[in-house]
């Protein structure tokens, strides 16, 4: 069965006041809110953000999709802009802190096409449960976290030119950490911290 959509535009450049007016003024026709991020990192992070905080306030309980260019690569040969990440942090944050505002974060690719853009609106209407996807090729990408199956006696193996952080180095195990690293595997380079900071003797 198909749903007819209406997307209706909000002034960027208007104040936050505006904004909140704007969403009141559609009351209940209001299904959620598309924050069209771009490639403009800072600005993008300050958008974001005034929106979430506006619904969190006033506890308009609108999902919030954040649609950025170039925010994610899903692949080696994939262009990304560094800024962005601010942005997909500010959206992972608040999918964890008020899931009742989150939509999801959508990432385009840097030149997308018009296809891009249809893929875009077909997976707004189509309430995907998923907070993090990205469009390529008309192909939808969603990030997930797996388990890796280990093969039958697969061992890790530390690559002695990288380097090796050990929160809370300085304590007893600590030290037996890094001398059986050393020792046993010839790592190199090794950052020591401890538990208490700066404040460390």
């Amino acid at each position: 069965q198909a749903h007819r959509v209406t997307f209706e535009l909000l002034d960027s450049g208007v104040e936050s006041a505006q904004w909140l007016k704007s969403i009141k003024d559609r009351g209940a026709d209001a299904v959620g809110l598309v924050c069209l991020v771009g490639d403009n990192g800072d600005r993008a992070l300050e958008t974001s953000l005034t929106l979430a905080q506006i619904l969190a306030r006033e506890s308009i309980h609108l999902p919030l999709w954040l649609v950025t260019e170039g925010g994610v690569a899903v692949d080696r040969n994939d262009w990304t802009h560094r800024s962005l990440g601010a942005c997909w942090g500010l959206g992972r944050t608040l999918g964890w802190e008020e899931p009742q505002l989150w939509g999801a974060l959508i990432d385009l690719p840097r030149e997308h096409q018009a296809h891009d853009v249809a893929t875009l609106g077909r997976t707004l209407c189509s309430h995907i449960a998923s907070g993090e996807l990205a469009i390529r090729g008309e192909q939808l990408w969603e990030r997930r976290l797996l388990r890796k199956q280990h093969r039958s006696g697969e061992s890790f193996i530390w690559d002695p030119t990288k380097t090796v952080l050990i929160t809370g180095g300085l304590g007893s195990l600590g030290r037996h950490l890094t001398k059986w690293l050393i020792e046993s595997h010839g790592v190199n380079h090794l950052v020591l911290t401890s538990r208490q900071g700066m404040e460390s003797p």
